[in-house]
């Protein structure tokens, strides 16, 4: 009898049925350190912005209204502390800042980032395992703030947070007006801007129209 030299088409399935699950094993098994190191740049850019953040209140008694954009541009507001300010490693995006909204001269303020791998222990000790930010529309799960701020919302707990709405605010010739946010980043679409809805009084100087909101 003869013998059969080729391959079964079931035969052939099995084989790259096996190879497809061993290069998604590989996968995973790559990307988990890859989402470690990222998240550690994450934790360690938010600490410097905080510190940078707290150096500016103690030169001015106030946080800063508001960041300029991120992506490694100059820092702005915070040049004196932190030549650059740092953004996302992996998505390129800003991290969320989001000073005291209850005073025009903000006492505290939270920054806001996504941790890739969810298996991380501080996202569970912080209570941001079914989302936290400033109100209920957001969900980051890790975050850092200024000493004093209250923690921000965190779905599934009692707190209370302050009374934040979760809005911005941009300035367009000289007028302070509702701006949106990217519902896939939660980020302000312009920059730069503000949480309270008077912008802070700071859409018009002597000179006229200033620090108007543009978009990324």
């Amino acid at each position: 009898m003869k013998r059969k030299s080729a391959f079964t088409l079931i035969e052939l399935l099995v084989v790259v049925a096996f190879l497809s699950l061993m290069v998604l094993v590989a996968i995973f098994a790559f990307k988990g350190p890859l989402f470690k190191g990222y998240d550690a740049r994450r934790k360690s850019d938010l600490n410097r912005i905080k510190i940078a953040l707290e150096e500016y209140e103690k030169d001015h008694n106030c946080y800063p209204p508001y960041l300029p954009s991120c992506k490694g541009s100059d820092a702005g507001i915070l040049k004196s502390y932190i030549p650059i300010i740092p953004y996302d490693p992996h998505t390129k995006t800003d991290y969320l800042y989001y000073p005291d909204p209850t005073s025009t001269c903000a006492k505290w303020a939270w920054l806001f980032t996504n941790l890739e791998y969810t298996g991380d222990p501080k996202i569970t000790e912080i209570g941001c395992q079914n989302g936290c930010g400033p109100n209920q529309a957001y969900g980051f799960n890790y975050y850092v703030t200024t000493p004093g701020a209250p923690d921000p919302f965190k779905s599934g707990s009692a707190n209370v947070p302050p009374d934040v709405s979760g809005n911005y605010y941009g300035c367009f010739s000289g007028v302070c007006q509702p701006i949106g946010v990217n519902s896939d980043t939660h980020l302000p679409v312009c920059q730069p801007n503000f949480t309270s809805s008077d912008c802070r009084n700071l859409c018009q100087d002597e000179s006229g129209p200033i620090n108007e909101c543009n978009s990324y």
